[in-house]
């Protein structure tokens, strides 16, 4: 099922709303982006800020040691400001349609079916 949604993607409608999610994408944000990526971030972002040339940082109960990545310290400092982000979530959006509408991917995804199907012939 999740394949021909893929190939054949179509719009079904709105989004559900967090409330129906919560119950099983509450444990996914707090196990993956609450006691993984948020500490990381936040140890990247402190060694960006001290010139370090690498950080560590405790993620479940082990070490994590790396170099520090200046995308993640601008992305988090882009969040914390509410205007950028409140213009981030519009231009997200706005992005996320424009390259993933159905009428976008359909005809890509169309494209590289029949392209594939092509070469298992002919190879």
């Amino acid at each position: 099922a999740w394949v021909q949604r893929m190939l054949w993607p179509r719009d079904l409608g709105d989004f559900q709303p967090f409330e129906r999610l919560e119950r099983t994408l509450a444990p996914i944000l707090e196990r993956q982006v609450g006691a993984l990526f948020v500490p990381w971030t936040l140890a990247n972002e402190a060694a960006l800020a001290e010139g370090r040339e690498e950080f560590e940082v405790e993620l479940r109960g082990r070490k994590w040691v790396q170099k520090p990545q200046k995308y993640h310290a601008r992305s988090l400092a882009a969040l914390r400001e509410p205007e950028r982000r409140r213009q981030v979530g519009e231009a997200g959006r706005a992005l996320a349609h424009a390259r993933f509408a159905p009428e976008v991917v359909y005809p890509q995804w169309a494209a590289l079916y029949a392209r594939l199907l092509g070469e298992r012939r002919h190879g």
